[in-house]
């Protein structure tokens, strides 16, 4: 049996408590509401995701980036928490390595179709780059970009087994103690296949 959490339901069981017959009436109706909706949302939606993207990271030591494509894992939680994590391959400024890894959210649209979403993420930017000397930077730095950022999702859309992304733009800032600088992203596609 389903745990009816509306509160309609409650107002009706405690208007049935105090004697009213409209209180027996008004949690009937939220009954039959909520079994008219379906089987109550998977608790984890897991996905599998291909997605094509392009990156530049600029700081005065180094410039990394370029386009390519990559694979993810995602996990929505209670159809609102995102937690994902891919890698991809980027080639134009080098031959770079891209692990990305974040969390965000999801605004379910009334049909539950259209569904925007943001998130914060950590990106590892790692392989081939243009590397400068500077007076912060007297050697080339040699270790992983790291970066921190927010990805913009405003055109994504769920089926039930598939969900699309198109033209999600990403901005952060790379860390390159003691300089920073900014990277700028953008998720052309993304199509994610959701697990069973």
């Amino acid at each position: 049996m389903r745990r009816l959490t509306r509160p309609p339901f409650l107002a009706g069981v405690l208007l049935t408590a105090c004697g009213t017959a409209g209180g027996a009436q008004i949690a009937l109706a939220a009954e039959r509401a909520e079994a008219a909706e379906g089987p109550a949302s998977k608790e984890h939606s897991v996905g599998i995701y291909a997605r094509t993207n392009g990156a530049v990271a600029l700081t005065p030591a180094r410039t990394a980036g370029g386009a390519g494509g990559g694979l993810g894992v995602r996990d929505v939680f209670r159809d609102w928490l995102i937690l994902q994590a891919d890698v991809a391959y980027l080639f134009g400024i080098g031959n770079l390595g891209e692990l990305r890894a974040g969390a965000g959210i999801q605004l379910p649209g009334p049909d539950q179709t259209y569904q925007p979403a943001a998130s914060l993420l950590v990106s590892l930017y790692f392989g081939e780059q243009l590397r400068f000397l500077s007076e912060e930077h007297p050697r080339p730095v040699w270790d992983p970009a790291v970066a921190l950022g927010v990805e913009l999702s405003p055109l994504r859309f769920t089926s039930e087994r598939t969900r699309i992304s198109v033209m999600a733009p990403g901005l952060g800032l790379v860390l390159d103690v003691p300089t920073v600088g900014p990277v700028v992203q953008l998720t052309a596609l993304e199509v994610e296949i959701l697990l069973p």
